[in-house]
């Protein structure tokens, strides 16, 4: 938003998932500004004042059909993309960029899927981001824990990297966010293998010893 100077509007349904994402959101206001993005609470009743020009449908949520009416009705069609997750898999690759028309309307839909491979979205970032981390490599630091942010499945086997954490030489910080990453986490963690990890006072961060 700030590098490309573009008004960004983002609808949450449930705004106490995205504070600690964003702690200077305020879970109680409807409608907020955080860091010049405007932020609203997505509910069925929601009132639009205008169609934005890119309209992002982020994991699979769906518009509401008076939205999608409202976009058919623009002289010049938004454009509507699909944000997939991050994966590695090669059929993302095929999938990237592909159109899916409305059955309906006179709309088009895109699939954007983030990746690693030439034919993938790739991955965004800030420009300054190379810059950045060159400096915190060529700096001279004290000796630092490897930090992980960790996003699975409730059904994902978390159990051999959550051990190859324990097991590494080098101090890890895996940070869990609530929910099935962190119910996945729990079902590996039994009483035997607790004395290994230590937990900070954040209920979403593991220290493997």
């Amino acid at each position: 938003m700030v590098e490309h100077g573009r008004e960004v509007r983002l609808w949450v349904d449930d705004l106490a998932s995205l504070q600690p994402l964003c702690p200077s959101v305020d879970p109680a206001k409807d409608t907020q500004t955080c860091q010049g993005v405007e932020i609203r609470l997505w509910t069925e009743d929601a009132a639009v004042d205008r169609v934005s020009d890119v309209v992002i449908e982020a994991f699979a949520c769906e518009l509401p059909d008076w939205y999608l009416t409202a976009m058919s009705r623009c002289q010049s069609k938004p454009c509507w993309i699909n944000l997939e997750y991050l994966t590695a898999e090669p059929w993302a690759d095929d999938c990237h960029g592909m159109a899916s028309p409305h059955p309906s309307l006179p709309l088009v839909k895109y699939f954007f899927f983030p990746g690693f491979s030439a034919k993938s979205g790739g991955l965004l970032r800030e420009c300054e981001l190379f810059a950045e981390r060159d400096r915190l490599i060529t700096a001279p630091t004290e000796w630092q824990p490897l930090e992980v942010s960790l996003f699975c499945y409730d059904t994902a086997p978390v159990g051999a990297l959550l051990d190859a954490f324990r097991d590494s030489a080098h101090p890890v910080v895996c940070h869990v966010p609530p929910g099935k990453p962190l119910a996945a986490v729990q079902s590996h963690l039994a009483e035997a293998v607790l004395a290994a990890w230590q937990c900070d006072d954040s209920p979403d961060t593991l220290c493997a010893d």
